[in-house]
């Protein structure tokens, strides 16, 4: 994505800023430089969203002064992405955004234009050790991806100033919309050994879909105003030094949680999700095991119940509510303390600086009562379905135990050796064989007398092979 950003703007960005500025610059009202002033206040030393983005009617109306501070060009170019990539008249919600980005990004990073995807392992645990009777566990998860990124619909609106807060950009992103259903999934590679269990590389597709998904998210940001009227050309592609225009709190303060509501810069103000349709999938790529090959149907089986829904509202919830807490928190204080190190033109630059692994995917958040309750609810429902998928594999290992013609069926014929056949009509070996076999069970199977048989108490005839036992191998008495 990163090295596409200057193909994208060189087709795109570029004739359309420079339309924009030929009209912009041919009204004398707007070649007038601003002076930023060096006397402001603390209360005004921010950016105010309503007049940065909106137009001066628009921002009068939510309670900003309206006299375009920052000039006109951002609540203009705002305008005009809005009118064209935006909004669209289609039946269906589809947005001309889906087409002019989202494709060409995707395309430039996956080599489709419709599934964003990311080789790799994202997850693994190995185990030789006895766990619960096993003795052997391998699990991965590789492969992530996402299908149908291009089903961005209505209602769509980012970095919308809100009306009652000077500080705050609400985002609404519509996913999934009308038949093109996102759908985001991950590989899983199983193997297990135990005394009840056999796996060997058993391969699945694990996915989560979704429509008409919404997503809302209130990001409040204190952006420095003179930091940001002095920002320097040269720095505009550079992520870190727009993260470095919002004022960052002590070091001290953060790693010891003080004030962990206070004083904070940047923060998710706000996150909801809200779906017409979640659906969990599993569907069996390559599936050795008689039980694995039941798994879809006992997904099935627990969506129809709403067991799966009640396990996917859950965790939306405890997600949530993790990132509206300091979990997040922290890691966006640390950002922008780093951002400052890594940006040129910032005086606590140090190109020698090397990012810190954000803690957030590296230590677990601590346990609420809810998300233990979530975590012991999926935990003893996975233990239930692996034991049906077990019994389906031993139920499947006791038919071919029993059945009288396994050693038969699974015999195997080595290539350039001719096996002899005893029964053959015609020829040879295998004919004088066909003969004397059909004498012999003429002979043992006929009734003839026993002339010791009353010695025995047998006084009449019997088979000859029982004749054959007694005169050979067993005792008289």
């Amino acid at each position: 994505l990163v090295a596409y950003i200057p193909v994208f703007f060189r087709k795109i960005i570029r004739g359309m800023l420079n339309k924009f500025a030929q009209g912009y610059l041919a009204d004398s009202h707007n070649v007038i430089c601003l002076d930023p002033s060096t006397s402001a206040t603390f209360d005004e030393r921010y950016i105010d969203f309503r007049d940065l983005f909106l137009t001066q009617a628009d921002a009068i109306k939510a309670g900003a002064s309206g006299t375009a501070p920052y000039g006109k060009i951002l609540p203009r170019l705002k305008s005009f992405a809005n009118d064209k990539l935006l909004s669209s008249d289609s039946e269906n919600g589809r947005l001309p955004i889906n087409d002019i980005i989202l494709k060409s990004l995707v395309k430039s990073h996956s080599n489709a234009t419709s599934m964003l995807q990311f080789d790799g392992n994202i997850f693994s645990y190995v185990s030789h050790e006895n766990i619960s009777e096993m003795n052997w566990i391998d699990v991965r998860a590789s492969n992530f991806r996402i299908e149908h990124v291009d089903s961005v619909g209505k209602p769509l609106d980012i970095m919308k100033p809100h009306p009652s807060d000077a500080h705050v950009l609400d985002n609404v992103i519509t996913l999934g919309t009308g038949s093109m259903k996102m759908r985001g999934v991950v590989s899983l590679l199983v193997s297990l050994e135990g005394d009840a269990m056999h796996l060997n590389n058993e391969n699945i597709d694990i996915s989560l879909e979704v429509q008409n998904a919404e997503v809302f998210a209130a990001i409040m940001a204190k952006v420095d105003k003179l930091a940001f009227l002095r920002f320097p050309l040269r720095d505009f592609m550079n992520p870190f030094c727009w993260l470095a225009t919002i004022p960052t709190r002590g070091k001290n303060e953060i790693e010891t949680h003080i004030g962990a509501s206070l004083n904070v810069s940047a923060a998710l103000a706000g996150l909801n999700f809200s779906a017409a349709e979640l659906r969990l999938g599993v569907d069996c790529i390559n599936c050795t095991s008689p039980g694995m090959k039941e798994l879809p149907i006992l997904l099935d089986i627990l969506e129809s119940i709403g067991t799966t829904s009640h396990i996917i509202n859950k965790a939306i919830l405890n997600t949530i509510e993790l990132l509206e807490g300091d979990y997040l928190q922290n890691e966006v204080d640390q950002a922008l303390i780093e951002a400052e190190m890594r940006c040129p033109h910032s005086p606590s630059f140090n190109k020698n600086v090397e990012l810190s692994n954000f803690s957030m995917f590296n230590t677990p958040p601590s346990l609420t009562s809810k998300l233990s309750e979530l975590f012991l609810f999926f935990g003893s429902l996975s233990v239930e379905v692996m034991t049906v998928v077990a019994a389906f594999d031993q139920l499947a290992l006791k038919e071919d135990a029993t059945n009288p013609s396994s050693g038969q069926d699974s015999l195997a014929t080595l290539e350039n050796i001719r096996l002899v056949n005893f029964y053959d009509p015609i020829g040879g070996f295998e004919s004088f064989c066909g003969m004397v076999l059909d004498e012999i069970n003429g002979i043992l199977g006929a009734t003839i007398a026993d002339p010791n048989g009353h010695k025995v108490g047998i006084d009449r005839p019997d088979l000859g092979v029982n004749v054959l036992l007694r005169s050979t191998l067993l005792k008289e008495d």
